[in-house]
């Protein structure tokens, strides 16, 4: 009984610590905006155990992109969002970046492929699919029909890497072949 009493405070003081380390969103990484007026911003919002959330916001200079912000900040957050991308998986998380070409377009990248692309001449979501994992997942592909990508292998993360390099990876770069 002592067991689980104990057992039972430390997952409670392990949440508690948890949520209030999960507050704020946390900064990575920052470039100058070709306006040189602001500056685009990546952070990482930790939803869950195995959840990520990245916003990719243009704030003004002044701000400094090491500001705290606070998730409760609604509002602010979704006034200066350019893109907002979500990992359900972790599977393909790491190494979150975001890289300008040619001064208009954003480009966010993770786990070495791409996953958004911004305008910021038509200050418009070229393509973005906010929760790829759980789009990739509805299409069934490699549960229903073996996979769909001709791989000996026919594994979750195989198959969703596939994917994700056939409908976000693959369309940017051909979209910036196209449109630079």
């Amino acid at each position: 009984m002592n067991r689980l009493i104990l057992l039972t405070k430390v997952l409670l003081l392990l949440l508690l610590f948890y949520s209030c380390d999960n507050d704020t969103l946390t900064y990575i990484q920052h470039i100058e905006s070709p306006d040189r007026q602001s500056i685009i911003c990546l952070y990482k919002e930790n939803t869950g155990v195995s959840n990520v959330e990245f916003h990719i916001l243009k704030i003004e200079k002044a701000i400094g992109p090491d500001r705290q912000i606070s998730k409760t900040d609604y509002d602010w957050i979704l006034d200066r969002e350019l893109i907002n991308n979500f990992e359900e998986s972790m599977t393909y998380a790491t190494n979150p970046k975001i890289k300008l070409i040619d001064n208009r377009f954003l480009i966010f990248s993770r786990s070495d492929y791409q996953f958004a692309l911004y305008d910021l001449k038509l200050n418009k979501d070229i393509l973005n699919i906010r929760d790829p994992w759980s789009e990739w997942a509805s299409k069934n592909i490699w549960a229903e029909n073996g996979t769909d990508y001709k791989t000996d292998i026919k594994d979750e993360r195989t198959d969703y890497g596939l994917w994700i390099k056939k409908n976000l990876d693959d369309k940017i770069v051909e979209y910036l072949k196209t449109n630079r």
